[in-house]
């Protein structure tokens, strides 16, 4: 596994689908100070998972993997 080109701290908070179905979304740290909402992840020290992740909010990238 390569090293990222991109890693940024993000806040993660929790979208409703419906009652019962309910998603976890990503906001950039700009983005979650606008909004006043989710919870801080420190994804510069503590990483990411295998994925790509982008804010949910404005489409800016929080985690992208080197290919």
């Amino acid at each position: 596994m390569g090293a990222e080109e991109i890693k940024e701290n993000c806040y993660f908070y929790l979208k409703s689908n419906g009652e019962k179905d309910e998603t976890m979304e990503a906001l950039c740290v700009l983005c979650a100070k606008e909004q006043n909402k989710g919870w801080f992840w420190e994804g510069k020290r503590l990483g990411y998972g295998n994925y790509d992740l982008f804010c949910s909010s404005c489409s800016n990238a929080i985690y992208i993997r080197k290919k």
